[in-house]
């Protein structure tokens, strides 16, 4: 198998993506090369660009709302979004903050696992970050398919 890879812009927050790709069967000889749909965007968008897909867009933003008035320390919420063939794959949050405290994290966790439940797209694997300057304070994730996330606040038992 060979794949054509476009590397993404400099300057961007996500990846490239793949575009094409073509399969020997025999070793000697090539199939007809087939396309491949794939869309990486940054949540949220800025500058007025147009979302690949505005409900995503809009359910991101009102996760990020909420999340963001929960604790008044955090230094940003974003998303990388993978589409393929133009539907939503997956979704990698990251969250910017400082934690003072084991209880703080655990609490925070818990409202961003709920709000992660309520907001974001539901049957696409979804994996969030929360980290501070000092290194990741908590992980969530949810796989395709599934309904509740699996938490691990780091530093903790």
């Amino acid at each position: 198998m060979i794949a054509l890879y476009k590397l993404a812009a400099r300057d961007s927050l996500v990846g490239g993506t793949y575009f094409d790709y073509v399969v020997s069967t025999s070793g000697d000889s090539l199939q007809s090369w087939k396309p491949v749909n794939q869309q990486n965007e940054v949540l949220p968008t800025v500058d007025n660009k147009k979302p690949i897909n505005q409900t995503v867009s809009d359910d991101f933003n009102n996760f990020q709302s909420n999340v963001e008035n929960f604790f008044p320390t955090l230094a940003g919420v974003t998303a990388q979004a993978h589409y393929e063939d133009n539907q939503l794959a997956g979704l990698n949050v990251t969250i910017n903050t400082q934690f003072y405290g084991l209880t703080e994290i655990q609490s925070f966790t818990q409202y961003v696992s709920s709000m992660a439940s309520k907001y974001l797209p539901s049957g696409v694997k979804i994996q969030i970050t929360v980290q501070a300057t000092s290194g990741p304070q908590a992980f969530l994730a949810r796989d395709s398919g599934q309904k509740d996330f699996t938490t691990h606040v780091f530093d903790s038992y």
